[in-house]
């Protein structure tokens, strides 16, 4: 088994807290390939809150242990961990608590937000997507089959960097392009997490990621 990345992050501010306590070990896991860096945040029973930001590259890790100093003030805790991209848009969510003594190793998984660049969206939302991105509908009868994506795009460097890659196409039915994942090749394995594989009529056999 591949052991993962563990980072003895300093805080980015002093308040009530002792180096020498027993640490805090932290598991993150659900980054998405998008994110190039977390903004975690300790928030102990007394209310007094401890940032953290561990910066990584682009698309180089999906789980991360942190080290964390433990808070001076014993009783319930708090930690919020968000991704961002290089566009320093929040993209992931997560949270957990713990308590003192006898904290352990903790586990957050991130959750994509609703909107963000390659995320899923649906067309009957007044607001399916966060700016600059379109929801984008594969199957005009399916308001579940959109993609948050940037339209129009000239070409494939227009598409912000994911695993796996957009590339810059017409959006089928349409006559502009827009940064679309192609998966008739690669299949499911060529969607980000919450996209899904799916044929698109009209297309010569041709299938792209979507929502469910």
């Amino acid at each position: 088994m591949r052991s993962l990345p563990l980072l003895a992050v300093a805080a980015l501010c002093a308040c009530s807290y002792q180096a020498e306590n027993p640490q805090i070990f932290v598991q993150v896991d659900g980054i998405p390939q998008g994110a190039n860096r977390l903004e975690v945040q300790l928030t102990d029973s007394a209310a007094l809150t401890r940032p953290y930001a561990p910066t990584f590259g682009q698309g180089t890790l999906t789980s991360l242990q942190l080290a964390l100093d433990a808070p001076k003030n014993p009783g319930t805790f708090t930690i919020t961990a968000d991704a961002f991209d290089p566009q320093q848009v929040k993209i992931a969510s997560g949270s957990s608590e713990g308590a003192l003594p006898g904290a352990g190793t903790l586990q957050i998984t991130l959750a994509g937000l609703p909107g963000v660049y390659g995320a899923a969206c649906d067309m009957t939302s007044s607001t399916p997507c966060a700016a600059p991105n379109q929801c984008e509908q594969y199957v005009p009868s399916d308001p579940l089959s959109g993609i948050c994506t940037i339209e129009p795009c000239n070409a494939d460097t227009d598409c912000p960097v994911t695993s796996p890659a957009a590339t810059c196409v017409v959006f089928p039915g349409g006559t502009s392009k827009a940064c679309q994942f192609d998966c008739t090749s690669g299949g499911q394995s060529s969607c980000p997490g919450n996209l899904f594989c799916h044929a698109v009529p009209g297309t010569g056999g041709k299938s792209f990621c979507q929502g469910d």
